[in-house]
Order: structure tokens, then sequence, then C-alpha cells
């Protein structure tokens, strides 16, 4: 995984040499070195080649508040959803044949519809963040 892909608060998987791995939040990247914080609020940290993507399962979508939801006709995806009343948008998580993509419909005066890749954490992260989506995600 490269440092590049990463963000402050971005969840991650640190695999240790001797096979150990750990759930980490990432707290600061210096060169190649990503820290962090895992789940025990212990500091960790490693080279960004001990650095693995988590990937979005639907156990982690469920978890942050997506529902399964039935699948829009014309489409051959499991589609999950999340819908925000107060700030007036949808999203949706469809598996598309081997990728997972994010479908986010802001309702708003100047509609946005995004269409981004999330087969990962760290991505859906990312892509809230693009959409301007305050959503904490807790693993």
């Amino acid at each position: 995984m490269e440092v590049e892909e990463l963000m402050f608060g971005n969840y991650v998987y640190l695999d240790y040499p001797d096979g150990h791995r750990v759930t980490m939040r990432v707290t600061g990247i210096i060169g190649n070195t990503v820290h962090g914080i895992s789940g025990d609020n212990s500091p960790r940290g490693g080279d960004a080649g001990m650095v693995k993507p988590i990937p979005l399962t639907t156990d982690i979508l469920e978890k942050i508040g997506f529902a399964k939801s039935t699948t829009p006709p014309g489409i051959h995806a499991r589609c999950y959803d999340l819908d925000n009343q107060k700030d007036r948008y949808h999203l949706t998580i469809a598996d598309y044949n081997k990728y997972r993509r994010l479908l986010l419909n802001v309702d708003s005066e100047d509609s946005e519809c995004f269409n981004i890749k999330c087969d990962y954490v760290h991505e859906l992260q990312r892509a809230l963040v693009v959409c301007k989506i305050r959503r904490t995600i807790t693993l």
C-alpha cells in the first residue's frame, strides 16, 4: 500500500513480520513510516510495506449504518443504503461484478452525484471527505 493513499484517521491493518495483525487508525506519516493508534489506544507504527487496506465488508457497512436494500431494476448488484434526511444525502454501496462503488446523491439546489471506487475502508473514508459528509467510522 502506498502512503500517498492514506489520510489521517484512515483505518488500516498493520501486519508485523511475526504474523501478528493489528487494526490501526492513522495518526501520522513521516517519510515511509506510518504511525497510528490501535483499538486499545496503544501507539503503533511501521514501514509502509506493513500497512494493508481493510476490505469493506458487509459487516463493516452495517456497523457504520448502511442497510441492505432492494436492488434497483436493471442493476445486477448487491446494494447497501445510508439515508440522511437532515443533511439530505443518500449513499448506496453497490457491488458490480468484482468492484464495489459508492454512489452518492446529494439533494440540494446543485444536485450532485458521485461514483467512487470503494473496495476498502480507507477509500470509503476518503470518499466521504471528498463528498463533504461527516460520518464517524469506528472499527
